[in-house]
This record gives C-alpha cells, structure tokens and sequence, in this order.
C-alpha cells in the first residue's frame, strides 16, 4: 500500500488548489503545467480524497488504486475540517473567477461536509475534527493511539458516521473562516440560511462559555480558544478569536457577539495598537490569520479596527515576505494590490506553485547531509522548491520551506560502512532494527529479522560481508 495526500492552496489572484507533498529526485511531475497541476488535483481529490465533501489529508492506496474511507481503512481525518475549511476557501475563488454552476454546487458540497462535522455529533456546535463511514474501531482506536478514546459514533441520522472528537482552538478559527467565505461570496437563498446556522452553533459554541473554552463531548475542556496571555496584548490567537465573532455578528447580526467582539478589542487594544503581533513569524498561526483577514478586510466598517486589522497583514507580510508562501503572496497583494514588490511577490509564488510535483506517493526527505543545500543553522538558508521540500502532508502548502528534512519512518542510532566499499551501508534506527544498503542509500533492505535482541550500536568490518551489532 501506498499513502498519499492532497491539500489546498488558497489563492487570491488566479484559481489553483495545489498538490503538496515530496516526490522521489527522480521524479519530475513539478514540470507540469499549472493547468494541468489543477486539473489532477480535482481529480485526486475526488477519487482519494472526498468522504462526502470532507478533505482526508493522507490516505492509503491499495495496488488497484482504491481507497477504503470506512473504519476498516486508513483515511487521516483527524485535522480534516481545517483542510476542508480552506478547500471551500479556494472554491470559494474558483466561483468568484468562473461563475460556473458547478463550481458553486461543488462549494454547497464542501461546506455541507464542514456543517456536518457539527451535526455528526449531535451537540449543536460541537465540531468533530473529521470522520469516516461505518461502526467499529477506527485507524486510530486499532492502534490504541493516544486519541483513541476521542472516537464517538455518529447521532441520530448520522449514526452511519464515526467521528473524531477533541477539537482545538485552529479547529474552530478554520471552520469560522470558511463558513464566512462562503457566507458572504457564495451561499444563496436556503444554503445562505443553512451557513447562518452553521456559523451562529460554531461560534455560539464557545462564545458562550466562561473565558471561552471549547468543550468536549462529555463537558471536560478540549481547549481554551485564547490560550495563555498577558490580558492586553494581542496575538494570533485574540485575533483568530476577534476573526470569528465578527463573523458571526455578520451573519447573525445577534448582539452576543458584537458584545463579545467589542469586550475582546477593547482589552487587547485592537484600536491603538500598532506594534508587532506576537506569533507573527509562525507559519501556522501566520496562514490561519492571514486567511481571517480576507474576511476581516472585507466586513470591518468600523475606521480604527479596520486600520488594525490592514496593520495586522502587513506584519505578517513583512514576517514572511522572503519565504515564498504562494498563500501568503496572494492573500496580501489580493488585499493591497498598490504596494511595492508586487512584481517580485507575485514571481515568487508562482515559482512555488510551478515547484509542486503531481506524484502523491510520499518519500523521506533529508537535505540535512547534502552538500547543494546552503544551511542556515538547522534550516535551510533560502526556500526550498516543493519537489525538495520535506513537509510530509498538509502542512506543505503553509509550513516553512526553509525546513530540511522530514518524513522520515524513524532515528538513526548507528552507521556502518565496510571500508572496502562505500556503497555497502548498515544502518541500526532507533528501534533496533538493521538495515543495509548496497547502492549508497538509495534502497534499503531489512536485515535483522534473526537477531535475538535489538541492535542499539554497529560497527563494520574491513570487508563488505561483516558487520557487528551490539
């Protein structure tokens, strides 16, 4: 079996849902056309990837090419509602700069399954963080993984659904992002009134609790949505925070949440404040933010906060205007097209998105040991192209492109090489399994089955045939 996975890349200029993950050296998909990169995305997506309108971020591929999304099989669900979430973001353009009645009906589609990533749990605003179909143990319950008790089976007329439970607070900002892109720039008549519901549960949710806490399904905490803070100054998360109420006060125009919202930015500031975010050099909570003032630009009337939330994007920018973000380029210059450095930034990105290889199938990545590669302490001292970048999932269209190495099955413990041929390599991992390696790392071969205990360190004799293991 194969794994593999597809992920979705916003962007605000042109309509293109990326493909993100290593391929082999060898492999040049990367070299395709951007159209044609789009076109296979759709498919994969469709064919490996689409659980009802839910985005799995990796899935095992049996040899005829099926994918197995009940219980019995292997579909990663469990950050799927934000890769969904920001799939609709992306739809949500493709209808702006198509308006083709297909691409809204397939935007309908995708927020329904985000929507019933709230129903499945028969709690109104509950958010499961994915599911799959069928009863019984899912991937993670066979496995006795560490949120194997966070498994539930769906409510009511979803009881054909098992759902992952134990949202965070990222889980939350991504569905509040999406639910008010689609809000404001695609729903219509009963699907307009359908995501109304959607964001006021979502919201309603937390906004509701004592120092906005997100609960889990037996009322013991998940998460807190702000997290540790001073009280006064903002950060990515207030602002994730204060991103969601205002869209929820849009949408339902209930006083709660202007209440709310006001209480929020008024104590950390949002009006005066114009120093440096703090969380602005992450890449994750960069990307959820940024994604936030899309809607923040384009609903906050009040004049001050406006100016905050304009202050707010272009830190972010300033943090990650050399890392080439194909989002991140998109999203700032969609909002101020008038700025310097357009040229060069939009260059950039697109250099990004022509970098992503079209093969899903996931390989180790270790640029640590190559000598091509200039090194900038343990990163890499420019951007990476994707078809070198080590971002092993979903993580590779927002992570940072200066990381060197990933995807790797485990730690090498020991080395060994037989001085009289350096392409005969033994490697010990840190589960003390032995492998060899007759073509210079480039395949590997288990060769420790009948050892009577775990290999912890190897050293090589002068010929190729000897190793020891101790």
């Amino acid at each position: 079996m194969t794994v593999t996975h597809a992920c979705a890349l916003l962007i605000a200029a042109l309509f293109l849902t990326s493909l993100a993950t290593t391929a082999a050296a060898a492999d040049d998909s990367w070299r395709a056309p951007l159209a044609d990169k789009a076109r296979a995305f759709e498919q994969n997506v469709l064919e490996r990837h689409w659980i009802d309108g839910l985005y799995p971020s990796m899935v095992e591929v049996a040899e005829d090419g099926s994918v197995d999304f009940t219980t019995a099989g292997h579909a990663n669900v469990a950050h799927s509602i934000n890769w969904t979430a920001y799939y609709l973001g992306g739809e949500c353009y493709r209808w702006l700069t198509t308006q083709d009645p297909e691409a809204r009906e397939h935007c309908n589609q995708i927020f329904e399954a985000i929507y019933r990533c709230q129903l499945v749990t028969g709690v109104r605003g509950l958010q499961a963080r994915g599911y799959v179909h069928g009863h019984g143990p899912s991937y993670e319950e066979r496995a006795d993984a560490n949120h194997s008790n966070d498994w539930y089976q769906g409510a009511g007329e979803y009881s054909n659904y098992r759902w992952r439970g134990s949202p965070s607070h990222h889980n939350y900002s991504g569905g509040a992002y999406a639910f008010g892109m689609y809000y404001d720039l695609v729903a219509e008549e009963e699907w307009k009134d359908r995501a109304r519901e959607a964001i006021d549960a979502l919201v309603g949710y937390w906004a509701d609790q004592e120092n906005f806490v997100i609960r889990k399904r037996d009322g013991s905490m998940s998460a807190p949505i702000l997290g540790f803070t001073d009280g006064k100054t903002p950060n990515t998360r207030i602002i994730m925070a204060a991103a969601a109420l205002r869209v929820a006060h849009h949408a339902t125009g209930k006083q709660l949440y202007l209440d709310k919202y006001t209480e929020l930015t008024d104590q950390y500031q949002f009006r005066t404040w114009r120093e440096p975010i703090d969380g602005r050099n992450g890449f994750d909570d960069g990307q959820h933010v940024l994604q936030h003032m899309e809607n923040m630009l384009r609903i906050e009337k009040d004049p001050e906060l406006l100016e905050f939330y304009e202050h707010v994007t272009g830190d972010l920018w300033d943090a990650h205007r050399e890392d080439r973000q194909s989002t991140f380029n998109y999203i700032f210059y969609g909002n101020f097209p008038d700025d310097p450095g357009k040229e060069e930034a939009l260059a950039d990105a697109l250099w990004t998105l022509q970098s992503f290889p079209t093969n899903r199938t996931f390989r180790p990545r270790m640029n640590s040991i190559r000598d091509d590669i200039g090194k900038n302490g343990n990163r890499s001292d420019r951007p990476l192209p994707l078809y070198e970048s080590p971002w092993d999932n979903e993580y590779q269209w927002k992570g940072s492109l200066y990381q060197l190495d990933g995807w790797l099955s485990r730690g090498i413990a020991s080395v060994a090489v037989p001085s009289e041929d350096g392409m005969v390599v033994y490697v010990c991992d840190t589960s003390g399994d032995v492998y060899t390696s007759v073509d210079g790392a480039a395949t590997w071969r288990l060769v420790s089955e009948d050892l009577p205990s775990p290999a912890r360190h190897l050293s090589a004799g002068p010929r190729i045939r000897f190793v020891y293991a101790s």
